[in-house]
């Protein structure tokens, strides 16, 4: 379908994926009525930016960096409209019907699209007649036309469908209400026309690719970390058949014809491969993994593993079935310091190993999805990291406890104690310096030896008398070396993690997830 972005009314565009409780709808005329700021990470242009990450990073891992968000310009713009168009198809159970003439609120879309997808509450019946003679395949844009005396949608700017964001009745009558006034009593006249397309409706590419003599994957979700980490570092052991990414201006229009795009968020019930790469939403992850299990592929989830305890005990009930058949991908797992970690610290005999740390993460967007109520808090979506790391060292021993505390600057401090006797500790805040992004401190203590790890790029540890040993290394080569070493074991048929530390690592993530739930809304009130 056409899709109006860049300044540039283009061809060749997927249809958004609709649901069952959905209605496509094909646009008669749309009117922004504000742009979208604070959706995404935008890197303002900046010489000492780029060799501050050309000095952390490397060439390698900043062109592609550059080379990603480069490709991002069409999906960061981003629109809430409103408009006029016809049901193209509807649910079964809807209130409206094909071919009804509707008004529509757009929250979260590009400027200007020959067809949208949106939910029931976002669509109205149209009951005026037009307010334009509209001729056959015509449709009309208004660019930030007029000023409202009151900014109605504010309230539904950026919404998504798959935030599980839930407003107030009143709200959206509200909103739907001004919005067909506001349609009502533009001048049309004004407007630019475009030509639809009139393509069929197509959700995928549906590339027959010449098949492999190798394992097929699926990948889920074409954002930064996918395009940067996981694509080139799992293409060598795995063929990449098929990449769903649910927004059509995120797919490159001159995409590699040997891979088959699919914009919905979900496996089709007769899509089938080897694995599943999984780095999409957040409350994704346990759905497709799911899909992956039972048909006995292997499910390769980007963290979180789950984001509630619903989801977590779905998943350990197919692994029982299914058998190990899932990879966490926490990176620092796979740092190359780890062997040292465990010869410096005399892992192997056994004891316990405390861990304390030191999480800078740069601040979020205001409308990012990671603010969304489905994706959970910054323990679920970040904190996890080293949650999990503490555990691994101590071969995923029970909690024995755990607590945490919130400032108020929203900075959390997490501690837990394990069976082992080991003991975490976790400052985990978003203030202070954004030089060079993420930053964190970790200190490793055995009974007499310390290891320390900073930015993970750089390594020493020492005992009661010595140095023993430093080190360093590109901090990216974690993810390469994790993403390279999972697809080499799934090309192999290797096992993935026991299931034990599955429940010990999310289940601990969850617990400490729940407290600050609980101890958020004390600070709130």
């Amino acid at each position: 379908m056409n899709i109006l972005a860049g300044n540039r009314w283009s061809s060749g565009f997927l249809d958004y994926c609709r649901s069952d409780s959905d209605y496509r709808i094909e646009v008669y005329a749309m009117k922004n009525l504000q742009k979208i700021e604070g959706m995404y990470f935008i890197r303002r242009n900046s010489i000492r930016m780029v060799f501050n990450y050309l000095f952390e990073v490397g060439l390698k891992h900043l062109i592609r960096k550059i080379r990603s968000r480069m490709g991002e310009k069409l999906r960061n713009e981003k629109y809430i409209s409103a408009g006029i168009g016809r049901i193209l198809e509807a649910p079964s159970d809807g209130k409206l019907c094909k071919n009804d003439i509707v008004f529509f609120l757009a929250p979260f879309h590009p400027a200007c699209s020959e067809r949208i997808v949106l939910p029931e509450f976002l669509v109205q019946p149209w009951t005026n007649m037009l307010p334009f003679n509209r001729k056959d395949s015509e449709i009309r844009y208004l660019k930030n036309a007029s000023e409202p005396s009151s900014e109605y949608w504010n309230k539904l700017t950026g919404f998504s469908t798959f935030s599980g964001t839930l407003h107030p009745k009143e709200i959206i009558q509200k909103c739907m209400a001004d919005a067909e006034s506001d349609i009502l009593s533009t001048d049309w006249c004004k407007a630019e026309k475009f030509t639809s397309s009139n393509s069929e409706i197509s959700e995928n590419t549906d590339i027959k690719a010449v098949s492999k003599d190798r394992p097929k994957g699926i990948v889920f979700g074409y954002g930064n970390y996918a395009k940067s980490f996981l694509i080139p570092n799992v293409s060598p052991f795995i063929d990449i058949k098929c990449i769903h990414e649910v927004d059509p201006t995120q797919i490159p229009l001159n995409s590699e014809k040997s891979i088959d795009w699919n914009t919905s968020p979900f496996p089709g019930p007769s899509e089938k491969a080897d694995a599943f790469f999984i780095a999409s939403y957040h409350h994704t992850h346990i759905p497709i993994a799911l899909s992956a299990l039972k048909q006995g592929a292997y499910s390769v989830i980007e963290k979180p593993i789950a984001v509630d305890e619903n989801q977590l005990k779905e998943l350990l009930k197919q692994l029982k079935i299914s058998g190990p058949r899932l990879f966490s991908c926490f990176h620092k797992r796979y740092q190359h310091f780890n062997p040292m970690i465990a010869e410096d610290l005399s892992i192997g005999k056994g004891q316990p190993v405390s861990f304390h740390c030191i999480v800078y993460e740069v601040p979020l967007p205001e409308l990012h999805w990671y603010w969304w109520p489905n994706s959970k808090s910054r323990i679920v979506s970040n904190g996890c990291h080293w949650i999990d790391y503490f555990l691994f060292w101590n071969n995923f021993s029970k909690p024995l406890w755990h607590d945490l505390s919130i400032g108020s600057d929203g900075t959390v401090n997490a501690s837990a104690e394990l069976e082992n006797g080991a003991f975490f500790s976790m400052l985990l805040t978003d203030r202070g310096s954004e030089r060079i992004g993420l930053r964190d401190y970790i200190e490793l203590r055995t009974n007499n030896k310390t290891a320390k790890i900073i930015d993970g790029g750089t390594y020493s540890s020492e005992d009661s008398g010595n140095l023993i040993r430093k080190a360093s290394v590109n901090k990216l080569s974690s993810y390469e070396n994790m993403y390279s070493t999972i697809a080499e074991k799934v090309s192999r048929g290797i096992d993935g993690d026991s299931i034990e530390s599955v429940e010990t690592s999310a289940g601990l993530i969850l617990a400490f997830e729940r407290t600050y739930q609980t101890k958020k809304r004390g600070v709130l009130q």
